[in-house]
């Protein structure tokens, strides 16, 4: 009897370990499988294709073309981006500061193709018509041009006469009025430069107040146009907030 319950209970165990084996053989199969299916997810989470071509994006034929040409990368690939430089801009993109008569101007801080407001009330007679006014801007921007050329030597008014080409010459009045204007509101001859003409007449006197850079630049100026200048400063030095000795 004995012996019969022994193998019994000895059949049922083996029952039993089979059972649990095949079942514990089955939860690591599917923890395997759900644990593949986990890592191609964060797989396909991870490579997220986005197509960057906005013909496709604005036209709506990203579907259509998604069959690729032989030879053709993946999205992935790092693709070369040609953009059209413009002529106008230098290798970094910055703007190239314009040369000729146009780079007068520019650097005189006056538009190059049109008066500014206090051109057109010192010359009303050549606002209108517009061909008056070309004819302004052109002796204006080519005298600025030569002023530019040598900044240290004074320009004077017979100088712009024997140096402007041709027709640009032929009105010597109108000439000398360009230059007078472009004098007296300090876009020529202005600064430290060498004297070629000699001094204007003394017209009158003028007190400066403060020597610092603007009013040793305001006197020195004024005494360019024949005003006696005085300066008076508070300090035993000249400068201002600007102490450069």
């Amino acid at each position: 009897m004995s012996d019969s319950k022994d193998s019994a209970v000895g059949g049922v165990e083996g029952e039993v370990g089979k059972s649990s084996g095949a079942s514990i053989m089955e939860g690591g199969k599917r923890q395997a499988a759900d644990g593949d299916a986990g890592i191609q997810d964060r797989e396909t989470r991870k490579k997220v294709k986005v197509d960057y071509n906005e013909e496709k994006v604005a036209t709506g034929t990203g579907k259509a073309g998604a069959g690729k040409k032989e030879g053709e990368g993946s999205d992935d690939d790092i693709k070369e981006v040609k953009s059209e430089v413009d002529s106008k801009d230098d290798l970094l993109g910055l703007p190239v500061e314009p040369t000729g008569l146009e780079g007068a101007a520019f650097q005189s801080r006056v538009p190059f193709d049109k008066m500014t407001q206090v051109e057109a009330a010192c010359f009303p007679d050549l606002v209108t018509p517009v061909a008056s006014q070309k004819l302004f801007l052109q002796l204006r921007n080519r005298i600025l041009q030569l002023w530019l050329e040598n900044p240290r030597q004074q320009l004077v008014a017979g100088d712009c006469l024997g140096r402007l080409a041709q027709p640009w010459d032929s009105d010597k009045q109108l000439v000398t009025r360009v230059h007078a204007f472009l004098e007296r509101h300090g876009y020529i001859n202005f600064g430290l430069y060498k004297r070629v003409g000699p001094p204007p007449p003394v017209k009158g006197k003028v007190v400066v107040i403060g020597a610092g850079i603007a009013g040793l630049a305001a006197a020195q100026q004024l005494k360019s146009f024949g005003m006696e200048v005085v300066v008076v400063e508070a300090r035993d030095r000249v400068g201002g907030r600007i102490a450069t000795f």
